[in-house]
């Protein structure tokens, strides 16, 4: 779900970041685009101070990719000389493309400072409270949950160990009657395979999507085995439009928590190909980090990280992912 922020103060800017990340950074420079072509923001992780040129060139290229007319920046650290530092480049930089930048902010234990200098804001900082803000109020109403930290929006995806077992256990029994439908044809599971069909797939996983629930360990377990299927783990995420992504967002983050080893980057990947397509980056980065634990080659993890890498917009035609899963078989092959 996305809210129609309309930020008029520095404090809306600060108070709009959590709520566009869906966590409060750390340590970050953050970019949001308040005019262009298209809406984007991005953040990425404080440079080290020689490093300053390659920050700057990291959130021009995506800018003007995106045909941004006009951004501000928040930097979050405690660094002010860094921020200071990396101020002036950045803001010469953006202006020198003909992309205007209305505010440099830095923000630092509820306090908001004015690295470049804004008329009446002292050195010292100004007092702000993003909690009490409106906009966190308006979040809060739409069903949105803003995370203290980026370590705390990836614990939404950690594993259940005690879920995961479940599962694992309802796979094997699964799979053993898999093997006896493939070696006794008068069995009472004859016939019977653990993975879906592509049909039975989608309508499964669009019920649970629409109706807000999620499966049983049986289903679970059968969803999961078959993510490790290409044409069936494609089947889960192709072609859905950017708001039905969205519904299956909770679904797919159920499903990586419950995962037992072996279907996590599987089912990882989809998540963070659905978290891409909704416009969830920061969640799409965390699901990607599963799903590189269990496989850091993996195909389609290797292909959302191209879309994030390459800010790819979740609107953009699948043109865009087609080619990437050339350069994702091209990388798998050399």
């Amino acid at each position: 779900m996305t809210l129609n922020l309309r930020a008029r103060s520095p404090e809306d800017l600060i108070a709009a970041v959590p709520i566009v990340l869906g966590f409060t950074p750390h340590e970050s420079v953050v970019m949001l685009g308040l005019a262009g072509e298209r809406p984007y923001h991005c953040r990425i992780d404080l440079p080290p101070p020689t490093a300053v040129e390659e920050w700057v060139e990291a959130l021009l290229a995506p800018a003007c990719r995106h045909g941004l007319e006009v951004v501000a920046f928040v930097v979050f650290t405690a660094d002010a000389g860094l921020a200071r530092r990396a101020a002036a480049p950045l803001s010469r930089a953006f202006e020198g493309a003909g992309v205007r930048v209305a505010e440099v902010l830095r923000c630092h234990e509820r306090r908001w400072y004015a690295p470049l200098g804004i008329a009446g804001v002292p050195d010292h900082g100004v007092p702000f409270d993003p909690d009490a803000h409106a906009f966190r109020a308006e979040a809060t109403v739409a069903g949105m949950v803003v995370e203290p930290s980026r370590e705390a929006l990836a614990a939404r995806l950690a594993a259940d160990r005690w879920a995961s077992e479940t599962v694992a256990a309802e796979l094997a029994t699964l799979l053993d009657d898999e093997r006896e439908a493939r070696t006794t044809p008068d069995s009472p599971v004859a016939g019977f395979r653990v993975a879906l069909g592509g049909d039975e797939l989608a309508g499964l996983l669009d019920h649970h999507a629409v109706s807000g629930t999620v499966p049983d360990d049986h289903d679970a377990a059968r969803l999961l085995w078959s993510t490790r299927l290409v044409p069936l783990r494609d089947r889960a995420w192709h072609g859905l439009s950017r708001h039905d992504a969205e519904l299956h967002v909770p679904l797919w983050s159920d499903l990586v928590r419950r995962a037992p080893e072996g279907t996590v980057a599987g089912a990882a990947s989809v998540l963070a190909m659905l978290a891409w397509r909704s416009g969830n980056g920061a969640l799409a980065w965390c699901a990607l980090d599963r799903c590189f634990e269990e496989d850091p080659d993996h195909s389609l993890g290797v292909v959302v990280s191209g879309l994030l890498q390459h800010a790819v917009a979740p609107d953009d035609d699948w043109l865009a992912v087609q080619r990437l899963e050339v350069i994702a078989a091209e990388k798998r092959a050399g």
